[in-house]
């Protein structure tokens, strides 16, 4: 009987001694995210959820990796202070806490608008959003920016509001409308009977194609009669 007792004691002190090492080992190992280092470290990261960042370098490396941007297991990241923003929103009794911010990538020359958005509620998780943004904010913007699910730094919104002239001298906004395919083109034609309207049209299909993106996935609204002071 004390045999058997003692056998279960050995076999029970196995079975915690294995679960310890176990669990020692999982913790040691070099976890994905471990891959994304941020290099700037005067910059303030308390303003970020720790959890948040966690998710953060976990998604970006996967990115990377799938969009054969890098195969490094060593990727610097700067963050832009100044870019960072925590906030909560409630909609249909969901809180949503978001986390945004800018970062530069120099190994491989990408600059991405990051938001990593944290809900409670009727959903509950962290979901990370790794898009490009305006290229005016980019570091690198001749290099295409790649983003998360086909984003894009040659499609149009990247590039808005962006101003240019007919090659006879009449002035062009371009700007977009939010949710939608439609690009607004302020014509700055004042008091002409005859806007260029073709030749508006002409022109920003053009250059739409320039940028890389397909011209025919947009539908142009040319307003005309503006003069230079008019505000829009």
């Amino acid at each position: 009987m004390k045999n058997k007792k003692n056998l279960i004691i050995t076999i029970i002190s196995i079975i915690i001694s294995a679960t310890l090492i176990f669990l020692l080992v999982i913790t040691l190992l070099p976890k994905e995210y471990d891959a994304v280092k941020i290099t700037n470290e005067s910059v303030n990261l308390s303003k970020i959820p720790s959890e948040y960042l966690t998710a953060f370098r976990t998604q970006l490396i996967r990115h990377l990796r799938e969009q054969n941007l890098t195969k490094s297991d060593d990727i610097d990241v700067s963050i832009r202070e100044d870019t960072i923003h925590t906030f909560t929103e409630i909609n249909h009794s969901i809180n949503t806490t978001t986390s945004a911010f800018i970062v530069d990538i120099d190994s491989v020359k990408q600059t991405y608008q990051v938001k990593v958005l944290n809900a409670t509620g009727d959903y509950v998780g962290i979901y990370t959003q790794i898009n490009c943004p305006k290229v005016s904010e980019m570091k690198y913007p001749n290099t295409e920016c790649i983003g998360r699910f086909g984003d894009s730094s040659k499609k149009v919104e990247h590039h808005l509001p962006y101003e240019t002239k007919l090659a006879s001298g009449e002035k062009l906004i371009i700007k977009s409308i939010a949710g939608s395919n439609i690009l607004q083109i302020y014509l700055y034609s004042c008091d002409q009977k005859s806007p260029k309207i073709k030749e508006t049209e002409e022109l920003v299909k053009n250059w739409i194609k320039e940028i890389g993106d397909d011209a025919n996935l947009y539908q142009l609204n040319v307003r005309t009669g503006y003069c230079e002071g008019d505000t829009i």
